[in-house]
């Protein structure tokens, strides 16, 4: 069994903001493959269940604010005795560019408070991020907080539309077999 936790806010005024990027990957997945964006509440989490290829999936979109969403992923982890190679927490990044992104052992973003709650709540670092990059600001006045908490324009929509297809294919034989793999948007 795999595991895919997207990071996000609970909330409608978040939903379509760059911090949310895990949940909107999440939706766009189970769409793509014909599931229900609905699913059962329970350990800190919305959870649908799919079978991808020959995989039995877990799609998770934590009901903590993003600051906790360590208390789902461990939870879920504890529960269904899933091991570190089999987890992916799917989130924004400011380090790289919109439209780039980077599925990664233990690297990722230092102060993304999301990923810093799961690592101390899981106690490691070594488990697998898709960081997708959301950095495109044109004003270097926005601070990173007001950034990721403002919503994609629509020419910046259809870049991270694109970079899902992207993904979701790559993801299909890689995070399968637990690879590291970086793309970076021109």
């Amino acid at each position: 069994m795999k595991v895919i936790f997207g990071l996000g806010n609970i909330g409608e005024e978040y939903m379509t903001t760059r911090h949310n990027i895990g949940f909107q990957f999440v939706d766009y997945v189970l769409k793509e493959t014909g599931g229900s964006e609905t699913g059962q509440k329970k350990h800190k989490g919305i959870i649908v269940r799919k079978e991808v290829g020959d995989e039995t999936v877990l799609f998770v979109k934590p009901t903590t604010l993003m600051n906790l969403s360590g208390d789902c992923v461990r939870d879920l982890v504890s529960f269904y005795k899933v091991s570190m190679e089999d987890i992916l927490i799917v989130h924004d990044d400011l380090d790289i560019p919109l439209g780039g992104y980077k599925m990664q052992i233990s690297k990722g973003p230092k102060g993304h408070n999301g990923l810093i709650d799961i690592e101390r709540k899981l106690g490691t670092k070594d488990f697998l991020r898709l960081r997708l990059g959301i950095e495109n600001r044109t004003d270097i006045r926005f601070s990173g907080e007001d950034y990721v908490l403002g919503k994609f324009s629509k020419e910046e929509d259809l870049i991270i539309r694109e970079t899902f297809v992207s993904v979701w294919e790559m993801m299909m034989s890689s995070f399968i077999k637990c690879e590291e793999t970086e793309v970076q948007r021109n």
